[in-house]
């Protein structure tokens, strides 16, 4: 004997009945794994450590060659020069260009200014502070300062390296010609620049940039041979 529905509706509608029912079934128990897997996420996020390197794009150590920093922080950009940077310096140019010269040389942009420091794809510290020594304070505390080069002290003018040149070496007669007789008989050292050629020694303003930096562990020190020019002491233009 054959069995009769009496159900009103024909029988395909039971098919799509139940095909809905595990449809829906599925997509909720989805949701909900989704969900569950969301929370297990941020509940680990919230424990990892705080040095953990997940926490912080800055720790992905990017190649850093160098220093660009803006002209409205000139002269913080003189004193990391003393303390070993590497430090471009250009003037005039819209924050896109230095934002281009940024990345095509690899330099971590140095900036008062909001928006350059928030441009797409830079590497930047963003300096809120009005004194030098504060700045300075600021930009130690980045962790992306630590990913860029430091040497000999170079120019704070030109950029190019410093080196030493002794009263027992060969040119220092030269050197000490035309400065003043309490240099000449003070100094028993003096830093020409590789570059310019301009003239430093330990003077009174050699020690008030070493108040400012050697508290903060930036002690220079100047190299003892003289750099190439086209070479390692200029490094490209600095300006």
């Amino acid at each position: 004997m054959s069995r009769v529905c009496s159900c009103p509706f024909p029988p395909y509608v039971h098919t799509y009945t139940y095909i809905y029912k595990y449809v829906f079934t599925y997509a909720w128990i989805s949701i909900y794994m989704q969900s569950y897997a969301g929370m297990l996420y941020h509940l680990n996020e919230a424990l990892l450590p705080l040095e953990c390197p997940c926490r912080s794009m800055e720790a992905s150590d990017p190649m850093i060659s160098g220093l660009l920093v803006d002209e409205m922080l000139a002269k913080l950009g003189r004193f990391l020069r003393i303390a070993g940077y590497q430090v471009l310096m250009p003037k005039g140019l819209p924050d896109r260009d230095l934002a281009e010269i940024s990345i095509s040389r690899s330099l971590l942009i140095v900036t008062r200014d909001r928006n350059l420091a928030n441009m797409k794809d830079v590497h930047a510290v963003r300096i809120v502070s009005d004194t030098v020594g504060h700045q300075i304070e600021e930009l130690a505390s980045s962790p992306l300062l630590k990913a860029a080069p430091r040497g000999p002290s170079r120019c704070p003018l030109c950029g190019c390296v410093l080196f030493t040149v002794r009263e027992d070496d060969d040119g220092w007669a030269d050197l000490i010609r035309d400065l003043p007789e309490g240099v000449r008989a003070s100094q028993k050292e003096l830093y020409p620049c590789s570059g310019c050629g301009k003239l430093y020694w330990r003077g009174s303003h050699w020690k008030k940039l070493m108040a400012v930096l050697e508290p903060l562990g930036f002690t220079p020190h100047v190299s003892r041979e003289p750099a190439n020019v086209d070479g390692s002491g200029r490094e490209g233009p600095t300006r």
